[in-house]
């Protein structure tokens, strides 16, 4: 029988994420803590037609090219729960700050199946509400070359924590078990510099956002090795049945390799002036990695937040002094354990 709504609205967060966290062929991303993710509310709304939904307003600022895939995220869930009575509307609130690229579609896509099952009852596993996600529409995957890295970061923003994604065709995937005794924390620092890349106003309307032209961003599939945000990250296999695979951070990585600073800063490709210098000061003031994640904001890795802010200070400083006295601010966020997750149900 099809489930009758719970709730008249539910709103939902989801963390945003960082791929390539770690070294070796498979990639390994991470969820980040904090307010750096998007919020979701889902309302049963008698305008819109029986079993579809609708985006209903985009709060916040989106990147140009940014093309919400929310309402097919919600009319999969809605098919899943077998809904063909409700209408439901959509409204997305964007949490990065302008000019961050760590991933967001893929934390609303997050936000948005665990709102609408919440909704009814919250009937659907997290197993079940991943292939939701995942699986939406095979046509959006032939269509949009960063689906299947958008793929992996839906899954860390459902669950949260550190996950091993070991292919896209099929999908498989790995959450990793960090020790619960344990913290990490991540320090986002941001020049002030224009790098060209262009953002739309807060309450972006649904018909500029479909004029962008979302084909504008190369692939990012991942392929195989890539300089590794935090290179002391290491993987230890389970043999026993039922247990997860555990990963912890060998402190001492970075100073055994050399080429570290000179492959990230190849990488990236970037000329944000005393970018090099600045993350050399990171990993100096003992940072387990550093590395540029989006066009401008580069991430610090470290397991205490007074260090974490002692050295996002020093890289704000480096800025100023190596970067042509070029301004820059800095944040520290820890590392999120819980996915996506239900703030308020009405």
């Amino acid at each position: 029988m099809e489930p009758e709504p719970i709730f008249s609205s539910v709103k939902s967060f989801a963390p945003a994420t960082i791929a390539n966290v770690g070294p070796g062929s498979k990639q390994i991303n991470c969820a980040i803590d904090g307010s750096i993710g998007d919020y979701v509310s889902v309302h049963i709304d008698p305008h819109v037609s029986p079993g579809t939904s609708a985006i209903a307003a985009i709060n916040g600022v989106a990147p140009k090219g940014y093309y919400p895939t929310a309402k097919s995220v919600a009319e999969k869930v809605m098919r899943m729960l077998g809904i063909e009575s409700a209408g439901l509307s959509l409204s997305i609130e964007k949490g990065l700050p302008p000019s961050w690229s760590i991933e967001s579609k893929a934390s609303t896509d997050a936000a948005v199946v665990v709102a609408v099952n919440e909704l009814f009852g919250g009937k659907l596993s997290v197993s079940e509400l991943i292939q939701a996600g995942v699986y939406r529409d095979g046509s959006m995957e032939k269509e949009d070359p960063n689906y299947p890295v958008i793929k992996g970061n839906l899954v860390t923003a459902t669950m949260g924590g550190f996950v091993m994604i070991h292919d896209y065709q099929p999908f498989e995937i790995n959450p990793l078990e960090f020790p619960a005794d344990k913290e990490l924390f991540f320090i986002f620092v941001n020049p002030e510099i224009e790098i060209g890349n262009s953002y739309r106003p807060e309450m972006a309307s649904m018909k500029e956002i479909q004029k962008s032209d979302a084909k504008t961003k190369p692939p990012t599939e991942y392929h195989g090795q890539r300089a590794p945000l935090i290179p002391g990250f290491e993987v230890m296999r389970e043999t026993a049945e039922g247990k997860a695979m555990r990963c912890r951070i060998i402190k001492n990585r970075v100073s055994d390799d050399d080429d570290y600073l000179e492959k990230s800063m190849e990488e990236s490709k970037s000329t944000i002036p005393g970018l090099a210098k600045v993350m050399k000061v990171a990993l100096e003031e003992g940072a387990f990695g550093c590395k540029l994640v989006g066009p401008k904001v580069i991430v610090a890795v470290t397991d205490d937040i007074e260090k974490g802010k002692e050295i996002g200070n020093q890289m704000v400083e480096a800025f100023l002094n190596h970067g042509g006295g070029l301004k820059a601010s800095a944040m520290v966020h820890k590392l999120d354990r819980v996915g996506a997750r239900v703030i308020s149900r009405e």
